[in-house]
């Protein structure tokens, strides 16, 4: 129905420009409207903690440790990375290349991130765990040797153990998540549901979770389990 005359109408034409759009009806009116958008809304960025990190520092500043010191701040470091690219995820909330940039790096990263801190575990209780010729350690190798970690630190073995063992739901998701939107993804463009409830949604470990959130929890969590493995160690 024609908002002007009343008559019941044909759409004839529709056109838009800038935040409005005019459609046309065959009784020669037109109606203008504003266009209402999708904008999908980010959640913030986390403030990230270091008190942990800091005191497992000052503890092995005094062992001359060089490779503990190297990888201790190779920890760090990519943490800070996979901070960084949750931003320009955060900040790019479509699924433009800095949308996917951010992502992908993150979650990289972020797995990175555990794999330096297993390193880490390691150099600093000599566990000697073999892995192929300058390669370091990383969390699969780590947690299939805790028995070696458990005979140092039975407390801290379990701790790991729980939070990144085979009965540990939060780590294979994500694990599969990297592997799949991180580093060997198949599908092209990515598979990401635009919500009604300005959200950006995907499948992680057959759920349908709201991305921006993931992240952020993510990396939130890992940051956690940094902190928690250094006052072990501290």
């Amino acid at each position: 129905m024609c908002p002007v005359c009343g008559k019941v109408v044909t759409i004839t034409g529709w056109n838009s420009k800038g935040d409005e759009g005019t459609i046309g009806f065959d009784c020669g009116h037109s109606l203008t409207q504003r266009i209402t958008k999708f904008s999908p809304k980010a959640p913030p960025a986390p403030t990230l903690h270091f008190a942990g990190y800091d005191g497992f520092a000052a503890k092995i500043q005094s062992l001359g440790n060089k490779d503990l010191t190297d990888y201790h701040s190779t920890t760090r470091y990519r943490i800070d990375i996979a901070d960084y690219c949750l931003k320009l995820l955060l900040g790019n909330y479509d699924n433009g290349i800095a949308f996917s940039a951010g992502l992908t790096g993150f979650l990289v990263q972020a797995k990175a991130t555990l794999d330096s801190l297993c390193e880490e575990i390691n150099l600093y209780y000599n566990l000697n765990i073999a892995t192929t010729k300058g390669r370091a350690v990383d969390v699969e190798k780590l947690l299939s040797n805790t028995h070696i970690l458990s005979r140092r630190d039975r407390k801290f073995g379990n701790f790991l153990t729980q939070e990144l063992g085979p009965g540990s739901t939060w780590f294979k998701d994500f694990k599969d998540f990297r592997d799949q939107e991180g580093t060997h993804r198949k599908r092209s463009p990515r598979n990401l549901i635009f919500g009604k409830t300005h959200e950006i949604e995907i499948q992680v470990g057959g759920k349908k979770v709201e991305i921006g959130t993931y992240c952020v929890d993510l990396i939130q969590r890992i940051n956690r389990l940094l902190e928690d493995s250094y006052r072990y160690m501290t």
